[in-house]
């Protein structure tokens, strides 16, 4: 598939040139800044993988963190994660160190980020890596090209900034942050695409599954979470939050999808942040006996807590992502109507989790993709058809699905 960089022309001149602009600026600061380590001239340095964006961003690397332990055994691997992603990182068996950054999305983030990724890069390069990796095959929103380049390690790969319309807006100039670069291959899920980061260093075998590495206490803090109730035919997990409020399905239709499977004997519990506590609660007193989890659990636990259950019903967010882990089907919810770019950030395929991933049909103006600032192409997805799709994976052995087919309706 060759990749579709229209957008790029299709961008205003003015964003366009503001993207030149802000990272010119950025690329002689680098040049100009002092570079680091760069390996020693005794035992290879570790290899630096950079994942500075979402949770399900950093559940999406797993596999390429895993397959790079495998291909170099005899170094070290440093993770460089968001403040986020780090109660996942944290018990990683395969990295020596990992390392937090301070970095939020947002372009009135950009200085903040810059600053943030620059002062934790100087514990980077004193660390010496030999290589670094940035996975991102989309745009660079939060500079993580800046700390590959600045952890001073002689080989830094990434991906080309034409390997996405997205990234060759936004991301131009990037290139020179890298020794090798990769162009992309369009129409990957997101995971096996980071893993072609693997054939700029000549590794031909990957880890395709995702993973979340827990603990025993994990797993009993989940076991005691769900200790309340009899487990009935099995527990179905539901999650309503999402990273923007037009990515979240109305919280009552999800209390309305609960009640209809507590009544076929099935137990409900409901999981979330603390950004979802009202969302949380309203599903769980429509659901009538649920076990509410919402802002009481790590993303460790939630995880674990997820791998006792049957079913995930979620938006798409990073409990999907951990569901799918775990070996959990996940029902989701999507924002990104059908027929929509493929290669857009909110797009399934790029995402999807295993299982099933409903899409609405496109509301006008938005059939390259929902911008909303509320609920809205996601609001026409109706009650009656997630149900039905509940149903319908539940009955499914979850051995026949696949995480890494194309997104998929029920029949």
């Amino acid at each position: 598939m060759v990749n579709d960089l229209s957008d790029v022309g299709a961008a205003p001149w003015w964003k366009r040139l503001a993207y030149r602009l802000l990272n010119a600026v950025l690329l002689a600061w680098v040049g100009v800044s002092r570079r680091g380590g760069g390996g020693t001239g005794g035992d290879p340095g570790p290899i630096l993988v950079v994942q500075l964006h979402k949770i399900g961003d950093f559940v999406m690397t797993t596999p390429l963190i895993r397959s790079l332990a495998r291909a170099f055994p005899d170094r070290s691997l440093v993770l460089a994660v968001s403040q986020g992603s780090f109660n996942l990182a944290e018990t990683c068996p395969y990295a020596s160190a990992v390392i937090t950054v301070a970095t939020q999305l947002g372009w009135r983030r950009t200085w903040a980020n810059v600053r943030a990724v620059r002062r934790a890069s100087r514990q980077v390069a004193a660390l010496q890596p030999s290589i670094a990796v940035d996975p991102r095959w989309s745009a660079d929103l939060v500079h993580e090209g800046l700390m590959v380049k600045w952890s001073g390690a002689p080989t830094r790969i990434g991906f080309a900034e034409r390997a996405s319309s997205s990234r060759a807006l936004q991301s131009v100039g990037f290139d020179r942050l890298f020794t090798q670069t990769h162009p992309g291959r369009p129409g990957l899920l997101e995971s096996r695409q980071m893993l072609l980061m693997l054939e700029l260093l000549g590794v031909k075998e990957a880890v395709q599954q995702t993973e979340v590495w827990l603990t025993a206490e994990d797993e009993t803090v989940a076991a005691e979470a769900l200790g309340s109730l009899g487990s009935g035919r099995g527990w179905i997990a539901f999650a309503p939050g999402a990273g923007e409020p037009f990515r979240c399905w109305p919280a009552d239709r999800f209390a309305g999808v609960a009640a209809a499977l507590v009544a076929e004997g099935w137990r409900v519990v409901v999981i979330g942040g603390p950004e979802d506590v009202i969302d949380g609660g309203v599903i769980a007193a429509g659901a009538g006996q649920a076990v509410n989890l919402v802002g009481q659990l790590t993303l460790r636990q939630t995880a674990a807590v997820l791998a006792q259950c049957r079913l995930l019903v979620a938006n798409d967010s990073a409990p999907a992502h951990l569901a799918t882990a775990v070996g959990v089907p996940t029902l989701e919810l999507s924002t990104h109507p059908v027929g929509a770019p493929p290669e857009h950030d909110n797009a399934p395929e790029r995402w999807a989790p295993l299982g099933t991933v409903l899409q609405p049909v496109a509301q006008p103006g938005c059939e390259r993709g929902c911008g909303a600032d509320s609920p809205h192409c996601i609001a026409t997805i109706e009650s009656s058809t997630v149900l039905s799709a509940a149903r319908h994976l539940l009955s499914t052995d979850p051995n026949r699905l696949s995480s890494n087919d194309p997104a998929s309706s029920p029949p």
